[in-house]
């Protein structure tokens, strides 16, 4: 079968006036955002979060939105903070995130959210260039599922759709205009007018989708799961070539597995096929498929690739560079191929098995020593594997936690404000306030140490009450100073 013109698909038209491209590093650099910032911040029960960089530079006010792979929905949108981070609250489930400011722009990145109270982390590398980022999506009128691999064309320029359907276009301008073309192999051709001024900055990222139609409604598909032999973990970002040897005038087709190892070829004529499967740190493998009159299921297995594995070995050590830090977590993190954690040893010595060679982590050392930060670093392993020795940065702030009451009253008062203002320099003057919570209990995070006056107030049903600490409160790095107050 020869590929003819495809159908009006599901096309997502999202256009971000912003700028281009994303980029990476295989050096092993620290990650200056990687520390927490900011007191109080908290995090989603299950989120994404990263950093937004330019030229190392952090990134603020970049917008940065979510889409679920299965619908392409938006699920969230966020902006940057002024130091370049971005916290996502959303549903566990395989999602793609686009970034743009007036910088440059950046994305996808697939990412499985978890199922659990953890995050995952990414961050994003903006290219800058002429502003514009046009994306879109491409479904199946018949079954409903996104069409990879079809050609897309705007503006001059050719992209093909990914495995979940989407294609992207950088630098198409502030106000993009013109005709968007796509064709795939088994469907009609569609397109769509996109007018000058029609997309604006109020309007990023908003879908409007192309469906492409079958050409013919006999045809069948093919699908399946595809897992690692070794653990039945499924495989994501596989790419799958269908090809018939005994018909040279079939073009072969290509699709991407999605992050839960799924995929499927739509629209193949009844037959005898060959399906060659290949992914960075496995082995490449070949399958014979028959595909008759009906939907066909083949669940496929791949060998990792010792030669495509690595690990991460080092020794984690306090701020001194000399103490060892025992009990220390230490995570790499990848948006296609999960997580792997270990503690720290005694020693302070870690290892990290079986990491995908040449791919990015996001290595995460979180301790349990008080005087010590949570540090972030992206790396990239090469096949002889990577021996790190980390010294994680100083504590430089502390805490006030503490329970407000009221005297001859058990129920706390609810919208009690807490203050601490510090009391000489660095920052002297400076005040740090939250609210209780129901019941009745506070907590003052990244406080420069020093000494403090705290003080808390609240409306209660006879007017308002003000209460002062006698005295001052002293904070000590990497330690959580207890104080409760109780109105009269």
């Amino acid at each position: 079968m020869r590929p003819s013109t495809i159908a009006p698909v599901i096309l997502a038209a999202l256009v971000c006036i912003f700028g281009c491209g994303g980029g990476g590093s295989n050096a092993v650099t620290p990650d200056p955002s990687g520390q927490v910032k900011g007191p109080g911040r908290q995090v989603a029960q299950t989120a994404v979060e990263g950093d937004v960089l330019l030229n190392g530079a952090f990134i603020a006010d970049a917008t940065v939105v979510a889409y679920d792979l299965s619908t392409g929905l938006e699920l969230d949108r966020t902006a940057s903070d002024t130091d370049g981070h971005y916290i996502l609250d959303l549903p566990s489930r395989e999602v793609g995130i686009w970034v743009t400011s007036p910088q440059g722009s950046a994305g996808p990145a697939w990412v499985n959210v978890p199922d659990k109270s953890q995050t995952s982390l990414q961050d994003f590398t903006l290219t800058g260039g002429t502003a514009g980022l046009l994306i879109g999506r491409a479904v199946d009128t018949k079954h409903g599922e996104p069409v990879s691999g079809a050609k897309v064309s705007f503006g001059g320029r050719e992209v093909a759709t990914d495995g979940f359907g989407f294609y992207s276009f950088h630098s198409v301008g502030s106000t993009p205009s013109g005709r968007v073309m796509i064709e795939a192999p088994g469907f009609s051709s569609a397109d769509l007018e996109l007018r000058s001024g029609q997309v604006s900055r109020d309007e990023l990222l908003n879908t409007a989708f192309f469906t492409v139609k079958p050409n013919s409604d006999t045809a069948s598909s093919l699908g399946g799961v595809l897992r690692d032999i070794t653990n039945g973990n499924p495989v994501g970002g596989a790419i799958l070539t269908l090809s018939r040897p005994i018909d040279p005038s079939f073009t072969p087709i290509r699709r991407q597995t999605n992050l839960g190892g799924v995929w499927r070829f739509y629209n193949i004529p009844a037959g005898s096929y060959s399906l060659e499967i290949r992914r960075d740190g496995f082995l490449t493998q070949t399958a014979s498929a028959v595909i008759n009159t009906r939907d066909g299921v083949l669940n496929l297995f791949l060998d990792p690739d010792p030669a495509g594995r690595a690990t991460i070995q080092g020794t984690v050590f306090s701020f001194n560079g000399t103490t060892p830090l025992n009990n220390c977590s230490v995570v790499a993190s990848s948006g296609a191929y999960g997580s792997i954690s270990a503690t720290s040893t005694s020693s302070g010595s870690f290892t990290l098995q079986n990491v995908v060679v040449d791919t990015p982590y996001t290595l995460i050392f979180t301790p349990t020593a008080a005087l010590n930060q949570t540090l972030k670093l992206t790396v990239s392993v090469p096949a002889s594997g990577l021996l790190l020795q980390i010294s994680l940065p100083e504590e430089t702030t502390g805490a006030i936690n503490g329970r407000v009451t009221k005297t001859g009253q058990t129920t706390p008062p609810v919208g009690a404000v807490v203050e601490a203002e510090k009391v000489g320099e660095p920052q002297s003057g400076q005040v740090f306030r939250t609210a209780v919570d129901a019941n009745g209990n506070f907590g003052l995070n990244g406080l420069p140490a020093g000494r403090y006056k705290v003080r808390a107030s609240y409306v209660s049903p006879t007017g308002p009450v003000n209460l002062s600490v006698t005295g001052s409160t002293d904070v000590i790095a990497g330690q959580i100073t207890k104080r409760n107050l109780t109105f009269p």
